[in-house]
């Protein structure tokens, strides 16, 4: 390899290879490098929005059902139809910084997930099979009095203790077809929201849902404690106005947005027994091996570090990996996790690692001698054609 050392094109052609792969890689991890517009509309036929790959409404403030005096009993009705039955997505969800508890509501491809979050525990999850159906619309029912009981359409599918759900639950900023935190954006039809401060009986129940799928809202007897109603009656605009509490509204982003972005999130949250949890881990070590091999090549050839150049090509990858997980966050469309500055980590320096082979020196060196040879031919003959 001592031959290169001199070689100017050899150096420069390391250069390229070196900056190339490191252009490749920003792109890769900061594209579309903006938030993209946000993809809800209204339907053309019948009251409703349509949430497209990247969207979400948020709501103008906070509903707070946890300081209304009387029992602690709440309800959340939801008419909704989603667009793909091979996605995990959250659809909807309560969130409010600093609060211990968090609601929200997944489709589980087509199980529906019921997750209450309270800090410092593990998230309780109940699962309920086979609720949504292709293009289908489906009508959830929650309600709440010591135990909580699911309504599918009107049916019940039993009812537990396990969520503890409370009107706190229902409590802080209202986050639609999307995760407050991270891109888990639903996509779908969504046609009605109602939440109450009392539990609803069996017979409201029923006879709210025949009202919602027949009217496009509840037949309300006035004892059912109504805190927010939304219809999306409006048909154009960006606002969906809350029928019972007029302070309490819902708005559409211009851009798709998230409401609070986690940075560099812990990889104890992001790990999971999944295919597609393990490929990425792969796709994150081996998009770093080629930045880690140029890198070391270049301080040995170009720059003649040979002592700690390992070292040195380690931390420039990890240095660029944090910098676009930190940039990530600002990304709606991407997530800012620990475990891809790992991965990448590891792949910066399993690339530097294999430069360090003899053989793959040589092979190397080989193929920039060539490269080099050819390059000067050219260049000579250019020279003589010009003369």
């Amino acid at each position: 390899m001592g031959l290169l050392l001199n070689d100017l094109v050899a150096k420069w052609a390391l250069g390229a290879l070196l900056v190339s792969t490191l252009g490749g890689i920003l792109v890769a991890g900061l594209w579309p490098f903006h938030a993209p517009l946000n993809q809800v509309t209204w339907l053309e036929n019948g009251n409703g929005i349509r949430f497209g790959d990247n969207s979400t409404i948020l709501s103008s403030g906070q509903l707070n059902m946890n300081l209304l005096p009387g029992e602690d009993a709440c309800s959340l009705e939801i008419l909704m139809e989603p667009s793909s039955i091979e996605e995990t997505n959250t659809f909807l969800a309560f969130y409010s910084p600093g609060s211990p508890i968090q609601f929200a509501m997944h489709q589980y491809l087509d199980d529906l997930g019921l997750v209450r979050k309270v800090a410092p525990q593990q998230p309780v999850t109940i699962l309920i099979p086979n609720v949504f159906h292709l293009n289908q619309p489906v009508f959830i029912t929650i309600t709440s009095n010591n135990r909580q009981s699911v309504y599918i359409n009107g049916v019940p599918t039993g009812s537990t203790s396990a969520l503890h759900l409370s009107r706190q639950d229902l409590s802080g900023q209202l986050v639609v077809a999307n995760s407050p935190r991270q891109n888990e954006s639903w996509g779908g039809r969504l046609r009605g929201i109602a939440v109450y401060h009392q539990s609803l009986t069996a017979a409201q129940i029923v006879k709210h849902y025949d009202n919602w799928m027949k009217e496009g809202k509840p037949a309300l007897s006035g004892d059912e404690g109504i805190s927010a109603l939304f219809t999306f009656d409006e048909h154009k605009g960006n606002v969906v106005h809350n029928k019972a509490a007029p302070e309490f509204n819902l708005y559409i982003p211009q851009r798709y947005t998230l409401l609070d972005p986690i940075v560099l999130n812990r990889p104890w949250n992001e790990f999971g027994l999944y295919w597609g949890y393990w490929k990425n881990v792969l796709i994150n070590i081996a998009g770093f091996v080629p930045l880690g091999f140029f890198c070391y090549a270049y301080l040995l050839l170009a720059l003649k570090i040979r002592r700690r150049a390992l070292l040195i090509s380690t931390v420039f990858g990890t240095v660029v990996s944090l910098t676009i997980e930190i940039l990530q966050a600002f990304l709606p469309t991407r997530d800012s996790g620990m475990t891809d500055l790992f991965t990448n980590t590891l792949g910066t320096y399993l690339g530097a690692l294999l430069c360090q082979n003899r053989f793959v020196q040589d092979v190397f060196t080989k193929v920039l001698d060539t490269f080099s040879g050819a390059f000067a031919a050219l260049t000579s003959r250019m020279s003589a054609d010009q003369t």
